[in-house]
Parts: C-alpha cells; structure tokens; sequence
C-alpha cells in the first residue's frame, strides 16, 4: 500500500493528530456561552461624518440605551498614515 492508497485524514477545528491519528479535543463539544440579554438594549446612529485623510469616520453616535438617550461622540480625531510623518485633522 503505497503513500497514495492511504485514507487521507483531513484535520477540522477542534481535532488533534497524535501518533498519524485524529482524535476529538474535549473542547470541540463545548458550545460558546451566550451572555447579555435577547433583546439588544443599545442602539446607536452613525452621524456627522468627518473625512481624516483617507478615512471617512463618524464622530457621533446618537441613540438609546435601556430606552434613555445616549450620545457616544469624538472630538479632536487625527490620523497619522504610516508613509507620512504628519498627522491629518478631521475636516
């Protein structure tokens, strides 16, 4: 029986080879857990869009959490491109 004829094991996530065997790790049958609630509590807007170079980046983020408003926004926001030496302001 040559390298050919062989039964070829394709490895999946979650397995290991020990010894030219695939056998199942313990954690493949562990299930991630789910926290937070069903229901998504925050929601948010993308507003004010400012161009920073060559980025186009939302700097405010109305909306509702728990239903009470929320405002998540940014002030001052630079990029520095890694071929340039200078930092490029929001405009």
């Amino acid at each position: 029986m040559g390298a050919q004829d062989r039964p070829r094991f394709v490895r999946k996530q979650g397995q290991e080879r020990k010894n030219g065997q695939v056998r199942l790790s313990p954690l493949a049958d562990q299930q991630p857990a789910r926290g937070g609630s069903q229901k998504p509590t925050l929601a948010t807007n993308w507003d004010n869009y400012k161009k920073a170079g060559p980025l186009l980046i939302s700097l405010d983020h109305p909306g509702t959490k728990d239903g009470k408003p929320i405002r998540v926004f940014f002030t001052d926001v630079a990029v520095k491109l890694a071929s340039s030496n200078a930092w490029s302001n929001t405009q």
